[in-house]
């Protein structure tokens, strides 16, 4: 996959930056997993126990109900979202000054 960088220093930075943080990120989940399964090694009963309370407790959720409302808000704040993104896209195209239209190669420059 090519990455287009427009060469400027704080292009660089960012995806240095990006890039550390999700090595890092990587490394912290790896252990992290890497922990749990060492502590389902060392008391599996424990383990057992503790994710049939965990599914329980997340059955008891009304998951349901919060994605369908996360699902309307968003569906609901869609439309003004993309009015307002046109209103400022064209509100900048406005307020750009008009450019002098190209010469054609055979007119003859004003003096």
């Amino acid at each position: 996959m090519a990455r287009h960088n427009n060469g400027s220093p704080e292009t660089a930075t960012l995806e240095g930056k990006l890039g550390a943080w999700v090595q890092d990120t990587r490394t912290v989940l790896q252990r992290r997993c890497e922990e749990c399964v060492e502590e389902v090694r060392r008391s599996p009963s424990r383990s057992m126990l503790t994710a049939v309370g965990v599914g329980y407790l997340l059955r008891m959720l009304p998951l349901t109900t919060i994605i369908a409302g996360l699902l309307h808000l968003v569906l609901a704040l869609i439309r003004p979202a993309v009015l307002i993104f046109c209103a400022a896209k064209l509100y900048d195209t406005v307020q750009q000054p008009a450019e002098k239209p190209a010469s054609a190669p055979g007119d003859r420059a004003e003096t």
